[in-house]
């Protein structure tokens, strides 16, 4: 297995050019930087006691790295968990239990087979 194979990346040359693509769903799958990797567990994400990272910088990247990267990264995430408490307040989420739980890998990563739900407001 060649280096490039190994971290994820795809390599395609054409007459000198090299394209070089780092895929996220790739390395964020890799047990080498994440204990049990398909097991859903966002622990793995929070910080050791020293604050450095558990895992290898650019093994997880949602909004890219360096010069290039997503502008409205912090008001993504801080939107996100305004909604989310927002949503979590006011309703009760239950998975159906009969559904499978496949990976369509599109542009972005969804569940294959739609998500399927029981959503109930609170009392």
């Amino acid at each position: 297995m060649r280096d490039h194979e190994r971290v994820g990346l795809e390599v395609i040359s054409f007459y000198n050019v090299v394209h070089l693509q780092v895929m996220s769903y790739v390395t964020s799958r890799m047990e080498e930087y994440f204990d049990d990797p398909l097991l859903f567990n966002p622990d793995r994400f929070k910080p050791s006691e020293d604050g450095s990272l558990p895992r290898h910088l650019y093994a997880y990247f949602p909004f890219s790295m360096g010069q290039r990267s997503c502008i409205g990264q912090q008001f993504a995430l801080i939107e996100a968990r305004v909604i989310l408490a927002k949503l979590l307040q006011r309703f009760e989420f239950r998975l159906e239990q009969s559904q499978s739980m496949g990976i369509l890998d599109e542009l972005t990563a969804k569940p294959m087979g739609r998500c399927r739900n029981y959503v109930t407001l609170r009392a």
